[in-house]
């Protein structure tokens, strides 16, 4: 008997470690591309930056300015996501 449940429970085993494994890689390409885009922000504004903190600006309001922009990135693409994502599920 326990073996031919093992047998039987082989293959859903398998299908829910290969769907944790590339959920766990599209969680990582994510996490890369975020860092990527928040820095290609960063290098973009460099000089106003540089501007602001020349005219008084304190470090952490900056950090605070930065954050924020990518925050609102990261807002609109899970908008975006869960809108389509609740399309689907709807059909």
């Amino acid at each position: 008997m326990r073996n031919c449940r093992g047998d039987t429970l082989v293959q859903s085993r398998l299908t829910a470690l290969l769907l944790a494994l590339f959920a766990g890689l599209a969680l990582a390409i994510a996490a890369t591309e975020l860092s990527g885009v928040t820095a290609l922000m960063v290098s973009q504004r460099t000089r106003e930056i540089g501007i602001r903190m020349a005219l008084g600006a304190q470090s952490n309001e900056m950090l605070r300015m930065v954050l924020r922009q990518g925050m609102s990135v990261i807002g609109a693409g899970l908008g975006v996501g869960i809108a389509v994502c609740a399309s689907f599920s709807h059909a």
